[in-house]
């Protein structure tokens, strides 16, 4: 469930749980996973090939990182991102009443001409059983 939407970055939340989004492709070098990957979790810029709804984990400091595996960089690879964001999310090892920061993902002009949808994206995050606050930079 989407307890807040706030317009900055997730690494100025206060809580412990950040979330971002990561590509099935495992390369993830670029926009906000590269970021993380370049700063806080250089394993995550070369993961190999992840399956979509699959997350990862890694504890910076006392931050707990979650990268989502919720879309592909191939042409249709943003059509079934809802769904998995509503996995990943169910499947984090975080209390239901405890907040994650998430940082939105698919709002770049690249991101929409391959599909991504962002009021459906957001509805996937809605229909997870978490306690999410959405960031965007937008």
């Amino acid at each position: 469930m989407i307890i807040n939407m706030i317009k900055g970055d997730a690494w100025n939340s206060p809580y412990k749980h950040i979330a971002f989004a990561v590509c099935t492709e495992g390369d993830n070098k670029s926009g906000y996973a590269g970021y993380v990957a370049s700063h806080y979790w250089k394993a995550l810029a070369k993961t190999g090939e992840k399956k979509l709804g699959e997350t990862m984990s890694y504890e910076f400091g006392d931050r707990i990182l979650h990268a989502l595996v919720c879309f592909s960089f191939t042409e249709d690879g943003w059509n079934k991102t809802p769904e998995a964001l509503t996995k990943c999310f169910d499947s984090l090892n975080v209390p239901e009443d405890e907040p994650i920061a998430f940082f939105l993902m698919g709002v770049s002009k690249t991101s929409q001409k391959r599909g991504s949808d962002i009021f459906n994206n957001l509805g996937g995050i809605a229909r997870s059983r978490k306690s999410v606050t959405v960031y965007a930079l937008i």
